[in-house]
């Protein structure tokens, strides 16, 4: 059916996740962070035509004083 709302679901899944941590050590506060992207390390091509990056960990630590 061409008229017809239709629904594709990618063969390959891009699965993320992020986990945090606040703690306060003395009178500064510091915040870790990591996140990890296409942890499946799926080959995914996205709708704008772009090729998914290989699985990947970002990590950030922020402090403040």
């Amino acid at each position: 059916d061409e008229g017809g709302n239709y629904f594709i679901v990618p063969a390959g899944l891009d699965v993320m996740a992020a986990i945090g941590y606040n703690w306060k050590w003395g009178k500064n506060e510091y915040e870790l962070t990591v996140n990890g992207m296409n942890l499946g390390n799926e080959l995914i091509m996205s709708t704008e035509n772009t090729i998914s990056l290989p699985r990947r960990f970002v990590a950030k630590l922020s402090v403040t004083f």
